[in-house]
C-alpha cells in the first residue's frame, strides 16, 4: 500500500512538472504579447534576465542571502524575471500607450501586478497541490516587483523582508533597464539611472542588492550596450 501511494505521488509530481514545462511556452507568449505594444519590448525582456544573472552571481559570491540562493533558485529566478510584466495583457492599450496618464489611468496601470500574480496563481491552482517552484517564483515576481523596500510601493505596500527576494531583485533590474516606456515618455527618463539606484538604497531597493549592483555596474552597462548594438544591427 505504501509503495502504491509513493508511486502515485511520484506520478502526480512528474505530471505536474511536465505540465509546468508545457506552460512555459504559453507564459512566454503572453509576456511577449503584453510587451508587444512597446517598440523596445524585445530587448527589455532579453536584458532583465541578464541583469538578474549578474546580481545573483554577485550575491552568491559575497555570501549575502547565500542560504536562499540555491542553484535551483538562481536558475528559476533568472528565467522567471522575463515574465514580470505579463499582467499587462489585461491593461487597455489606451492606458499602456498614454503619454500623460491621469490618476485613474495610473490606478488601472498598477493593476498589471495583480493581474500577473493571478495568472500564475490560477495556473498553480489547476495543478492541484503539485505546484512547480517556477510558478511560485513567477507569481512572486509578477505581483511584487513594484513593491518598495520602505513599504511605499504597490500593490500591497510590503516592506523589507516581507517582499520576496525574487521580486526585490527584479525591482532593481527593471528600474535600471532603459524601459520601453521611455520611448513613449521621454520626459520621464532619468538622466542618471545609476544615481537613482544609489539614492534608492534602503527606500526603493534592498541595500544588499544595491551594493551588488554597485560592484557590477560595468557588467550592467555592458548588457545594455550589447543588446542595443544587436538591435541596431538587426534594424540595419
Amino acid at each position: 500500500m505504501e509503495k502504491e501511494k509513493n508511486d502515485l505521488q511520484n506520478e502526480l509530481l512528474l505530471k505536474s512538472q511536465q505540465l509546468g514545462k508545457s506552460c512555459e511556452s504559453i507564459f512566454l507568449f503572453l509576456a511577449k504579447a503584453a510587451e508587444s505594444r512597446h517598440a523596445r519590448a524585445a530587448t527589455h525582456m532579453e536584458r532583465i534576465p541578464m541583469y538578474m544573472k549578474v546580481l545573483v552571481g554577485e550575491l552568491r559570491k559575497n555570501g549575502k542571502y547565500g542560504d536562499m540562493i540555491t542553484d535551483k533558485f538562481a536558475e528559476t529566478v533568472v528565467w522567471a524575471s522575463q515574465l514580470h510584466d505579463i499582467g499587462k495583457v489585461g491593461i487597455p492599450d489606451s492606458v499602456i500607450t498614454s503619454r500623460n496618464r491621469n490618476r485613474q489611468e495610473k490606478m488601472i496601470y498598477r493593476q498589471h501586478t495583480v493581474i500577473g500574480g493571478e495568472i500564475f496563481k490560477n495556473a498553480a491552482r489547476d495543478l492541484k497541490g503539485h505546484t512547480p517552484v517556477q510558478l511560485t517564483v513567477c507569481e512572486e515576481i509578477a505581483r511584487r516587483h513594484h513593491e518598495r523596500y520602505d513599504g511605499m510601493g504597490y500593490p500591497d505596500g510590503l516592506s523589507g523582508g516581507e517582499i520576496p527576494l525574487s521580486a526585490r531583485l527584479v525591482a532593481l533590474a527593471d528600474s535600471y533597464d532603459p524601459t520601453t516606456d521611455w520611448d513613449l515618455f521621454p520626459d520621464e527618463r532619468s538622466e542618471d539611472t545609476h544615481q537613482k539606484i544609489i539614492d534608492g538604497r534602503g527606500t526603493l531597493f534592498d541595500p544588499v542588492i544595491v551594493d551588488a549592483y554597485i560592484a557590477n555596474r560595468d557588467a550592467f552597462e555592458k548588457v545594455t550596450g550589447d543588446t542595443e548594438l544587436m538591435k541596431n544591427i538587426v534594424r540595419a
